[in-house]
């Protein structure tokens, strides 16, 4: 009983890790600069600048020109911007170039994604396969690699959820 209370407490701490947690930490930095208050950190023990290498400025221009497009993006029709190369967020990316209709439809597919690996979380695999997503997630707040390697991991637990549900089934009429 208690292991099993163990693996579901895991189970709960991940998924509001990745569902809760996580968007607040990304909007806290991007929007609210909450990473201002460990500057002495950031600067002394870690010899980093606290715009995080120029980032900070790059979302505050990103940002500004979202709230001229917010549903749609830019797609093509981006406005050129000085040394736009990449958003170094890729939430900041994706709402510049796609709008907000398409953050919505990415964040819908994680979330379901993250609910059905949920119910499967006393096997290995699938805890690792929620930490693999968790990670990538969290690379995505300073860089914006693309969505490609998020869209493979839930396609992979897609079909990982999909042998697990077969199992269960096949065990079902085996008895």
């Amino acid at each position: 009983a208690i292991v099993g209370f163990e693996r579901k407490c895991l189970r709960k701490i991940l998924s509001v890790a990745v569902l809760v947690l996580y968007p607040l930490l990304n909007m806290g930095i991007v929007i609210f600069r909450i990473h201002e208050h460990f500057a002495f950190f950031i600067e002394t023990i870690l010899h980093k600048n606290i715009t995080l290498t120029s980032r900070t400025y790059i979302w505050d221009t990103a940002l500004e020109l979202i709230k001229q497009s917010p549903f749609w993006g830019y797609r093509i029709d981006a406005p050129d911007i000085d040394a736009w190369y990449s958003g170094h967020n890729q939430y900041i990316q994706m709402l510049y170039e796609s709008g907000l209709v398409s953050l919505l439809l990415l964040i819908f597919l994680i979330t379901y994604g993250v609910k059905k690996l949920n119910r499967f979380m006393s096997n290995v695999d699938a805890s690792l396969t929620l930490t693999i997503i968790f990670s990538l997630l969290i690379v995505m707040v300073a860089e914006a690699p693309g969505w490609d390697s998020i869209f493979i991991v839930l396609f992979l637990s897609h079909l990982q959820i999909s042998c697990y549900e077969e199992r269960r089934l096949n065990c079902k009429y085996a008895d």
